[in-house]
C-alpha cells in the first residue's frame, strides 16, 4: 500500500494535480457535456477553500474549443492528458478522487463501470443508458440532470468536502461492479434474449 501511495503522489506531481481531482474519460466532444462540466468545476473552484484539479483523458473534435474555454475564463488546473492506452487507465484513475460522466446522451458509458472497478465515486448525468442499474444516487456516487452544470457543481462541492464519503462511495462502486465481466455480461444478454 505505502508503494502504490507513493506512487500516486509521483504520478499525481507528473501530471500537476492538486486537491480532490475529478476524472472524465471518453471523447472530447460536444454530446459528451464537457461544456457543462467545465462550467461546473470553474464555479467550484471559484467558490471553494480547496484545492481541486480537473483530469480530462481523451481526445476529439471539441478539445481545442474546451481548451479555449479554459483560456477565456482563467478555468485553472484543468489537465488534458489527451488519448491514454486502455492498460494505462487505471494509474489514472489510481491518482483521482471522483469519476466524471456529463454527458447529454449515451447509450451505455463503459468508462463509468471502469471507475467503479477502481473504486471511484461516479457523478452521471442521467442520460447514460441505463445508469441508474450501475450508480445509487446517494449510496456510490450521484446523478444529476443533463446540461445542469448547477445540480453538477452542487455534487462536485459535497464530494470535495466529503473525504471520508468518497471512500465509502468507490467502495460501494468497487462491490457493485466486481465480477462483471465481458463474459458474464455475454451470458446475462444470452439469457435475456
Amino acid at each position: 500500500r505505502k508503494a502504490a501511495l507513493k506512487m500516486r503522489d509521483i504520478v499525481r506531481s507528473t501530471l500537476g494535480l492538486r486537491g480532490v481531482t475529478f476524472v472524465y474519460v471518453g471523447r472530447l466532444w460536444h454530446g459528451k457535456g464537457l461544456t457543462f462540466l467545465l462550467e461546473a468545476f470553474h464555479k467550484l473552484q471559484m467558490s471553494s477553500d480547496k484545492s481541486v484539479s480537473l483530469l480530462l483523458i481523451g481526445d476529439g473534435l471539441e478539445e481545442n474549443k474546451l481548451r479555449k474555454i479554459c483560456r477565456e475564463k482563467e478555468i485553472k488546473n484543468v489537465i488534458f492528458a489527451g488519448f491514454i492506452q486502455k492498460l494505462e487507465l487505471p494509474t489514472l484513475y489510481a491518482v483521482s478522487d471522483v469519476f466524471v460522466f456529463p454527458t447529454l446522451g449515451d447509450p451505455y458509458g463503459l468508462a463509468v463501470d471502469e471507475a467503479m472497478a477502481c473504486s471511484l465515486p461516479v457523478i452521471s448525468s442521467s442520460s447514460a443508458g441505463e445508469i441508474r442499474k450501475r450508480v445509487e444516487d446517494g449510496l456510490n456516487g450521484y446523478i444529476v440532470p443533463p446540461g445542469n452544470s448547477e445540480a453538477l457543481f452542487e455534487k462536485m462541492k459535497h464530494l470535495t468536502y466529503h473525504s471520508n464519503l468518497r471512500l465509502v462511495m468507490g467502495s460501494r462502486s468497487y462491490n457493485k461492479v466486481k465480477g462483471h465481466t465481458p463474459e458474464r455480461w455475454a451470458e446475462d444478454f444470452e439469457q435475456a434474449v
